[in-house]
């Protein structure tokens, strides 16, 4: 389910390395209902994939901690090699804090990894950041500390 922005500014400065794979307790924004898990996204992640990738495209996904990501990843590169906008969202593991990547790709194959930090702060006043990095390539894991790993652009894209 993926909800409109809220407005959260958006920062490159050195995003995709920022995000750290942590070890911690993490928060899960998950409902449990009849055994399955219905997973939504941080509003201002969700709407910020929406208006990139756009409304029309494949929605590969919101997965939470330990999710399965072969499913996800499947989806992003048979869109991408069907020329196909797409966006994804994956949960990490934070340390206080809620923490999320997301990818999207538009109808004219630009690429994005977008950040998510629901409290950068550390924990004194909830300051959540939202960052969008231009990636002229995303490489996916299944394993590891980052799950999207965005290829920035040595110049301007």
């Amino acid at each position: 389910m993926w909800r409109a922005s809220v407005g959260i500014g958006d920062s490159c400065h050195g995003a995709h390395r920022s995000i750290r794979a942590a070890f911690g307790v993490g928060t899960l924004l998950a409902a449990v209902s009849g055994g399955a898990v219905d997973v939504t996204a941080p509003p201002a992640l969700a709407g910020r994939l929406v208006s990139l990738s756009g409304a029309s495209a494949r929605d590969c996904g919101v997965f939470p901690l330990r999710s399965d990501l072969a499913a996800a990843i499947a989806c992003a590169q048979d869109a991408t090699s069907s020329r196909q906008p797409y966006r994804l969202a994956v949960q990490l593991q934070g340390i206080d804090s809620a923490i999320w990547q997301g990818a999207a790709r538009d109808e004219r194959g630009r690429l994005w990894v977008v950040f998510f930090d629901a409290d950068s702060s550390g924990g004194a006043t909830p300051s959540p950041t939202l960052s969008v990095v231009p990636c002229r390539d995303i490489v996916f894991a299944l394993h590891g500390g980052e799950v999207l790993d965005c290829q920035p652009y040595s110049g301007t894209p």
